[in-house]
């Protein structure tokens, strides 16, 4: 019979929480925010991370959230532990919404996972609908 060390027992077990703990946070996928075209509201602050003629945003979320679901008919796909997304908006949303930037926002829109190399995060918010400032959504 072989004599596993200490250590490697040790590395054993922190790779099994690092792996299965996140998701242990959701005590189920039906805690999570779906895939488009469900739509969803989450709450964060809004900030600018680009410089011109590279502009996105981001939302800091306020607590990390789950996505999981059909992406499209086929393809079922999870994220766990989301903390920012990138806000993807359409050239003549960055006016009206951008007294919203280094504020506390709810915003209502449309999850979709990342695609394409200028997406910057895993997780994308688009199609907003509607963005208030928390304030204002009491």
């Amino acid at each position: 019979m072989m004599k596993i060390k200490a250590s490697h027992s040790a590395a054993v077990v922190l790779v099994f929480f690092a792996l299965f703990i996140p998701r242990a946070i959701y005590a189920a996928d039906k805690d999570c925010l779906a895939w488009h075209p469900d739509g969803a509201q989450v709450t964060g602050t809004l900030i600018d991370e680009g410089k011109l003629p590279n502009q996105y945003w981001m939302l800091h979320l306020e607590k990390p959230v789950c996505v999981s679901g059909l992406v499209d008919k086929k393809t079922d796909f999870a994220e766990y532990d989301v903390r920012k997304m990138q806000v993807l908006l359409n050239r003549n949303q960055y006016a009206p919404y951008s007294r919203f930037l280094n504020r506390k926002v709810v915003v209502k829109g449309i999850l979709y996972p990342a695609h394409m190399p200028h997406h910057l995060t895993n997780v994308l918010l688009a199609i907003v609908e509607e963005m208030k400032h928390i304030e204002d959504h009491k």
